[in-house]
């Protein structure tokens, strides 16, 4: 943890724009040749806790910069209040849902689904990190119809390229229960939703 923080301080306090973007782009490189990786638990600007490495693309953001995608950050902390309810659809490591279920509270109530087992895995752990018994998280595929389909795992440097489409380079993968979007009701009210979130491949 104390080589994550120097790393991360010597990170943004580079003295050009250029060294700032080119030394993070090369830790990630170096990683996925097998050099320095491993995760840490990183505390995000939002205020939730993720762990976050530097090979897979999303937890790597977090990891340097402790945020993805600031300026949607900023839209569903404007959007989403104490109480509100979400759905997340293609959930990931879980930023999306960590940080609606630190805005909404316990008095809110946010779905997440994610279908791989290996990235389910790490959304479970980041949520139990943060202790969000308000956060419901579910391991299964959102389709047309309800069944079962194959689900293509895209690797540990970019996991939210995982689809249901085949393609080259997608060595694992494993057999995933579908749910209609309305089977979503039996697990949060529809009717009181807020915001929904679809982020999926395939």
């Amino acid at each position: 943890m104390l080589f994550y923080e120097f790393e991360r301080r010597l990170a943004a306090n580079l003295p050009t724009e250029f060294l700032k973007d080119v030394f993070p782009r090369g830790m990630r490189r170096l990683a996925e040749l097998g050099l320095f990786r491993g995760a840490v638990q990183v505390p995000t600007k939002v205020g939730f806790k993720m762990m976050a490495d530097r090979l897979d693309v999303v937890k790597w953001y977090v990891y340097y910069f402790r945020q993805i995608e600031p300026q949607i950050s900023l839209a569903w902390n404007r959007l989403l209040s104490d109480g509100d309810d979400v759905i997340d659809i293609g959930g990931n490591v879980g930023y999306y849902a960590l940080l609606a279920g630190q805005l909404v509270g316990p008095k809110g109530h946010v779905v997440t689904v994610e279908p791989s087992k290996i990235i389910f895995d790490q959304l479970n752990n980041n949520i139990e990190i943060n202790g969000f018994k308000h956060i419901t998280p579910l391991k299964k595929a959102v389709s047309d119809t309800s069944g079962v389909i194959k689900l293509y795992y895209a690797g540990d440097n970019n996991q939210g390229n995982t689809t249901i489409m085949e393609q080259n380079g997608h060595t694992y993968s494993e057999d995933v229960d579908c749910i209609t979007f309305s089977e979503i009701s039996n697990y949060i009210e529809l009717s009181k939703v807020k915001l929904i979130k679809i982020d999926v491949e395939g």
